[in-house]
């Protein structure tokens, strides 16, 4: 069943690593040169605030009433720091690596995780031990962060800048795994939707990094990364459709609603 899972996002990759294959003629080269100075900047300028973040994780299955204990995990997967204490997102359905398995069985299949463990690892190689704060399955966010005290870390602001529209270039920053050396990745794509309800997501056309930021074409922040809630239970189906919104970006506001709702920033407003 996990073999079957992870092949099904294989193919969802394949198929958004094709229409990026057909989209790409849609630039002119003028378009190109300009966003490309800017990708090449934005990543210069970012590439810090993208960290990896290692996790221990035990999963525990419920199958038709049964209780049946998953194991624990070693994971590590990017997260975008947003504030210099070393305030950390993540995607939460990369912190639930069973929630897969419920998305095609809703009906049979529940499952459960805990982060037992978590690290914050910079690009040099050190880490921060962290521990998560909040999670919002709604959001697809979950808020690490680290236990040591006035950090001072590389972050990117969670800025609010104008609405973008169909068809508007777009700039994904990632960072890759240690077998590639830790390495920070860039790419540019377009905006191909916008899913309007019950919240505002941007759907587009190149595959992005779970928990890491896209950005305008004048390098401002649009949002996130996330995995669209729902959206595996049609990938069950073979929709299509289905594979192309899997991913999706959340905007800069709703992150920055949910930090309101950290118990640190609750006892800001307080004082």
């Amino acid at each position: 069943m996990r073999n079957y899972a992870l092949s099904i996002v294989g193919l969802a990759f394949l198929i958004l690593a094709v229409s990026l294959v057909f989209s790409g003629g849609a630039w002119t080269q003028e378009e190109k040169k300009d966003t490309v100075k800017v990708a090449r900047e934005v990543l210069q300028k970012h590439k810090d605030a993208i960290v990896n973040v290692a996790l221990v994780v035990k999963t525990k299955f419920i199958i038709a009433g049964n209780q049946m204990e998953g194991g624990e995990e070693k994971l590590e997967i990017n997260g975008t720091v947003v504030a210099p204490s070393g305030l950390t997102i993540v995607s939460n359905s990369q912190t639930e690596p069973g929630s897969m398995f419920g998305a095609f069985d809703q009906e049979r299949i529940k499952t459960e995780s805990t982060v037992t463990d978590a690290k914050i690892v910079l690009a040099s190689g050190k880490e921060y031990p962290a521990k998560v704060i909040l999670r919002d399955r709604d959001l697809d966010l979950v808020f690490i962060k680290p236990e040591e005290k006035e950090l001072n870390l590389p972050c990117i602001g969670l800025t609010e800048p104008s609405e973008p529209k169909i068809l508007d270039e777009i700039i994904a920053l990632s960072r890759l795994d240690r077998s590639c050396n830790r390495q920070p990745c860039v790419n540019i794509g377009r905006i191909t939707s916008i899913i309007e309800k019950p919240r505002v997501q941007y759907i587009v056309n190149i595959p992005v990094a779970l928990g890491c930021p896209v950005l305008d074409a004048s390098g401002n922040l649009l949002g996130l990364a996330v995995a669209r809630p729902g959206a595996f239970k049609s990938i069950s189906s073979l929709d299509v459709g289905a594979f192309l919104s899997a991913f999706s970006v959340i905007p800069c506001r709703d992150i920055t609603k949910a930090i309101k709702d950290l118990p640190a920033e609750q006892e800001k407003e307080k004082k």
